[in-house]
């Protein structure tokens, strides 16, 4: 069965199908015939276009089967995903690269557990469920993303995405990502993401001999009103190995516990994950019906000896459990013992011997390599601008920051020791009110100094050799100041002032001027007048535009949502003095 398409538009009132196995596609065995046997479903599109009535399943495999392959088809909007039930075992079943989404629990007179994804029981001999994305976005609920019960065995379960979990509150219950209850073991699980945001165990494992490796797992819900209060992991079996994998409970509120919960540690391997509970209530861990408080009592007790603690970067917390990118430069989660079992990422590529070895994945296929671990340096203070400058001339750049009037109203400079370590605050005093900030080598001395809007007006602090300041010094003032830009407008090497003056509201009546650079600390305005830049012209940028050689300016006006372009005419050939800009037009950028 390829390609087809399929709408489920059923104009009945009744509002849920009475038949609890009808599907757009079921398949059954033939009369006299023992099995379903060697069955390929793909290309196909299972779309529910009623507002009343959805179907119990999408596809559903009724009976013994062998040999079956469901591979890349789309399902929006039945109750279950793709099920196979009934009778006997199924064997050697594929089923990947499907997109799943808009599943949905229900309880009446015929339906029990609806709103899974993936449903297979007593899966046996090889059965692979690999690269599926199962999306419970925009109104959809579940009580099982990917569920395996009946005692199932050699089964892989790896590279899936289970996105927003949740359930509607029907009858208590909780949502559960992935569930495999298994007789002889032989399972791998690897590779997977899920995100619940419902209350409930997230990942649950009755089994034994199983691999349980590089999973991404998050719960953002506690449980409310009597909900099961539920863990992101539990085993119940023995011989299990649980490695590289990220557990994160990132609830608040009453009913939270604990992070993992294994009935008995004896025969497993369960070390090298990264643990994190928001809110660490005093259930972190709990195993052989001891509760551990924190990952050091866990630790303690001998065991997770390799494991960490900490809340990871991620792209989404619901909706893409990549690994964002300074956490994939973060040496503690490149720290955990890498498998030879799991040499590819969620997306197939190989796993870089750099990147990080915890979780299903390091960053969707793209590594930004240019960046770093985030490194925080705390203000202090309120922090309303900043700009960044070799302040004290040892060749790294410094931070000056500006602190708003909630907070010390000045301004703090932060050194850097040249190893991206930065000391401070140190205070240092710009006036009435600052709110933006530039630094630039106004007078030509080869030391940097600082200018700030202070009060409507402009203020400069000439620098130093050393990091050290002089006292402000007002700029000519004509209009309040929104914003500045240092720039060489006439090409006489020396830094001019261009400034940005806000409008009357409702009216295209904001302007910026300019601040000539006349040399030896003075500044004159050009004998130009105001130029027009909108309503509420703020920021500005500065790059050669027409390719005259000569700096040209762009305004925004966040008010319009439009930029004005401002062309530099150059200077006068006959006696140097600069001309001022034409206007190339204003652009809208926005709307609404």
């Amino acid at each position: 069965m390829k390609e087809l398409t399929i709408e489920y538009a059923d104009t009945s009132t009744a509002g849920y199908h009475p038949n609890t196995t009808f599907a757009p596609i079921l398949i059954e065995k033939g009369p006299g015939s023992p099995q379903i046997t060697d069955v390929t479903i793909t290309g196909c599109k299972i779309i529910r276009t009623s507002t009343v009535q959805r179907s119990p399943q999408g596809i559903n495999v009724l009976g013994q089967a062998t040999r079956i392959n469901i591979v890349g088809n789309l399902i929006d909007g039945s109750k279950d995903g793709i099920v196979m039930a009934g009778a006997g075992p199924r064997r050697r079943i594929l089923v990947s690269d499907n997109i799943i989404r808009g599943l949905r629990t229900h309880r009446n007179a015929v339906s029990s557990l609806y709103g899974s994804g993936i449903e297979i029981w007593t899966g046996q001999d090889s059965t692979v469920v690999k690269n599926n994305i199962i999306d419970y976005q925009d109104y959809g609920f579940g009580v099982y993303g990917i569920y395996f019960p009946g005692y199932s065995e050699r089964i892989f379960i790896e590279g899936n995405q289970i996105l927003w979990g949740q359930n509607d509150n029907w009858n208590q219950r909780r949502f559960t990502g992935i569930h495999v209850t298994t007789g002889y073991g032989q399972t791998t699980i690897r590779n997977n993401m899920i995100a619940s945001r419902s209350p409930g165990t997230v990942f649950e494992i009755y089994a034994s001999d199983c691999q349980i490796y590089n999973n991404t797992v998050i719960q953002t819900s506690a449980a409310i009103n009597g909900q099961e209060s539920g863990n992101v992991f539990y085993m119940y079996g023995t011989g299990n190995s649980v490695l590289n994998n990220i557990f994160i409970e990132q609830c608040t509120g009453n009913n939270v516990g604990p992070i993992m919960e294994i009935n008995d540690t004896t025969g497993n391997t369960i070390d090298y994950n990264c643990l994190y509970k928001a809110q660490n209530d005093g259930i972190f861990v709990k195993a052989n019906g001891v509760t551990y408080d924190s990952i050091t009592t866990w630790q303690n007790s001998g065991n997770g000896l390799h494991s960490i603690s900490k809340s990871p970067e991620f792209k989404d917390v619901l909706l893409d459990l990549h690994l964002g990118g300074c956490s994939i430069y973060d040496p503690e989660l490149q720290a955990a013992l890498p498998l030879a079992e799991v040499p590819v990422d969620i997306d197939g590529e190989l796993r870089d011997p750099q990147a990080p070895f915890f979780g299903a994945d390091e960053a969707g296929g793209v590594i930004p390599d240019i960046f770093s671990p985030a490194m925080m340096t705390p203000v202090a203070d309120e922090a309303l601008h900043f700009t960044a400058a070799d302040l004290d001339g040892d060749g790294d750049n410094d931070f000056a920051v500006v602190n708003g009037s909630n907070g010390s109203n000045d301004v703090s400079l932060f050194w850097n020791d040249g190893q991206a370590n930065f000391s401070g605050p140190n205070h240092i005093a710009f006036g009435s009110q600052p709110e933006v900030i530039g630094a630039g080598d106004l007078d030509g001395d080869n030391a940097v100094d600082l200018i700030a809007t202070n009060g409507g007006m402009l203020s400069v602090r000439y620098g130093n050799p050393g990091g050290t300041f002089d006292a402000i010094v007002d700029l000519p003032y004509q209009l309040d100041v929104e914003g500045f830009l240092l720039i060489d407008l006439d090409n006489n090497s020396d830094l001019d002032i261009f400034q940005t003056h806000a409008g009357i509201v409702g009216v295209d009546s904001g302007a910026v001027t300019q601040l000539m650079n006349l040399g030896g600390r003075n500044f004159a305005f050009a004998n130009l007048g105001s130029f027009d830049a909108g309503q509420y012209p703020s920021a500005a940028a500065s790059g050669y535009i027409n390719g005259d050689n000569f700096l040209d300016v762009v305004t925004v006006d966040f008010v319009n949502g439009r930029v004005s372009v401002l062309l530099n005419l150059g200077i006068d050939p006959n006696n140097g003095i600069w001309l001022g800009f034409s206007s190339a037009g204003e652009y809208p950028v926005s709307t609404g």
